[in-house]
């Protein structure tokens, strides 16, 4: 058992290290985490250390191919120079006239990264959607 799992762990390990080595960064989808919104937990990883920004997070429910989409498509807007900003609305990322937001919060109590907060239908950020800021600050020091 011990060694399916040693393998399993290697398989991860070159899937992250081929994935930092191709794109400049991998993505880890964590469904059922508590500690976060939703019990969601997907993320960058190698954000900031291919392209000097804060790696991106996203915390709520959506299918892992969207939210693939979504950080692949943020992610280029950084390789191409773009910086994203707490509480500024981009509409380039998820297309047909919705924005998203961002703001600072930590991913595992120590890593600093930017949450991408998603809108409803209708392009609000109220109602359940609201949840979505638990955890998140104004400033990274705070």
């Amino acid at each position: 058992m011990e060694e399916q799992f040693d393998a399993e762990m290697e398989r991860v390990k070159k899937l992250q290290e081929d994935g930092l080595a191709k794109y400049g960064f991998y993505i880890h989808y964590v469904p059922g985490d508590e500690n976060f919104p939703f019990k969601m937990n997907i993320h960058t990883h190698g954000v900031m250390e291919s392209y000097k920004h804060l790696d991106i997070q996203i915390c709520f429910p959506i299918d892992a191919s969207i939210a693939n989409s979504l950080l692949h498509e943020a992610v280029n807007k950084i390789k191409n120079g773009q910086t994203f900003e707490p509480g500024v609305e981009y509409g380039e990322i998820i297309g047909g006239g919705l924005k998203v937001k961002f703001a600072y919060a930590w991913d595992l109590g120590s890593h600093a990264v930017l949450r991408m907060i998603l809108p409803d239908k209708n392009g609000k950020f109220d109602g359940e959607f609201m949840a979505q800021w638990v955890g998140t600050q104004k400033t990274i020091g705070n």
